[in-house]
């Protein structure tokens, strides 16, 4: 990503007021959901999101409060380095592009460094229109290789059952896949968060797999068990038997 021009921004500390440190921006919910800035007020921290500004070039201009507790990285020290540092090398052109000035596509699912050395998956959308109170976007970060409304017990019994357990969202995208991924199919857990589990079915299998697990999707009391063809990180192919239901 090239330097804008003709963008006046700070270099640093741009989420204050010079003189008396006061945040110029405010996160605000609409109905949508979705996340916007706003003058005055104080950033509401989230337990499993957070908000940065990033100016054209990839600088952070601004790191929010919820920063820390989603990656364990402190704002100050995010705030003036370069965004794509901290996004693992294999996905940092995905987010190059939806920061770009001429991206089609604002949401990208991603890794981004944990202060653990490891590296954990989010979906960030960048918001359209440049932050004027930053000379940057706003982009939102929300954490999706952990699903947090899991029960502790369930998630116990995700991380150490040896069933590969797969939770999908809505629209069919993976939103956590239990560690036995990595036996069963040779896959880093988390390397399959935010894309389709149909697009690891094999061709011939694809279609009838892909009408019973979007009827399941859409019917609580449906519970189809499947037989299937599925691509291991190999590129072979090993046959599984799943069961699909919606909660």
């Amino acid at each position: 990503m090239g330097p804008g021009s003709g963008i006046d921004r700070p270099r640093s500390r741009g989420s204050h007021r010079s003189g008396d440190h006061t945040e110029r921006a405010v996160v605000d919910r609409d109905r949508t959901g979705r996340v916007s800035t706003a003058d005055g007020g104080a950033i509401v921290p989230d337990a499993d999101r957070f908000v940065i500004a990033v100016a054209v070039d990839g600088e952070v201009l601004f790191a929010g409060p919820s920063m820390p507790g989603v990656i364990g990285v402190g704002r100050e020290a995010v705030t003036g380095d370069d965004l794509l540092e901290y996004v693992h090398p294999n996905d940092r052109d995905g987010v190059a592009d939806a920061l770009s000035a001429v991206a089609t596509d604002r949401t990208v699912t991603h890794r981004i460094r944990h202060a653990n050395g490891g590296f954990v998956w989010v979906e960030s959308v960048v918001d359209e229109k440049l932050a004027p109170e930053f000379g940057g976007r706003v982009v939102t970060a929300r954490r999706v290789d952990v699903d947090r409304a899991f029960p502790e017990r369930f998630r116990q019994f995700l991380e150490y059952g040896t069933d590969l357990v797969t939770v999908v969202d809505g629209d069919g995208r993976v939103r956590y896949e239990s560690p036995s991924v990595e036996e069963v199919l040779g896959y880093e857990q988390g390397s399959t968060v935010g894309r389709s589990p149909l697009g690891y079915v094999h061709p011939d299998d694809r279609e009838r797999v892909t009408e019973r697990f979007y009827h399941a999707l859409s019917d609580p009391d449906a519970a189809p068990t499947l037989e299937y063809r599925y691509r291991t990180a190999d590129g072979d192919w090993v046959w599984l038997e799943s069961q699909t239901r919606s909660p």
